[in-house]
Parts: structure tokens; sequence; C-alpha cells
């Protein structure tokens, strides 16, 4: 919601590029996420050029798909190889 400048709420999706700090990522991060209700979780390696996509689904994260060179979101009507 736009408001006096301002933008409140989650977004709707995040890409998250893995860090030398995995657990950070993996965990902490994606629960943050998944409890502010962000509707698509990426995590993108950028070594391995492995996606996942997470899909909110009844309050929790649900594994949707696990690639290698591909990203696809459903929100965005988007997909492409790399």
């Amino acid at each position: 919601m736009h408001l006096d400048g301002y933008l409140y709420g989650a977004p709707d999706i995040v890409i998250e590029v893995l860090s030398s700090d995995r657990k950070r990522d993996l965990v902490l991060k994606k629960g943050l996420d998944e409890r502010a209700g962000v509707k698509e979780y990426f995590i993108a390696d950028s070594v391995t050029r492995k996606i996942q996509l997470y899909s909110l689904n009844g309050g929790s994260y649900k594994l949707v798909y696990d690639e290698t060179g591909l990203f696809k979101s459903t929100l965005l009507n988007l997909e492409f190889v790399f």
C-alpha cells in the first residue's frame, strides 16, 4: 500500500542470492519472508546456477521447482533460461 510516499507490507517476490552464510539465507531470511507473507521466494545459487522456487500456500512455503539454469515465476508470468 502506498501512503505518504512510503510503501508498506511485504513484497510479492523475493530473490535470495546465496551468500557465504547459507544458514542465514536458507533458514533465517526464508523464515522471515514466509511469516511476512512473501508469495514467491526464490533461492538462487550463483555457483551452481540452481534456482529453487517456494510458493506461499496456506501460510507456509511449498517447494514448487528446483531447476538448474531456469527461472520461472507465475506471478510475473515470466520464464527464461540462463
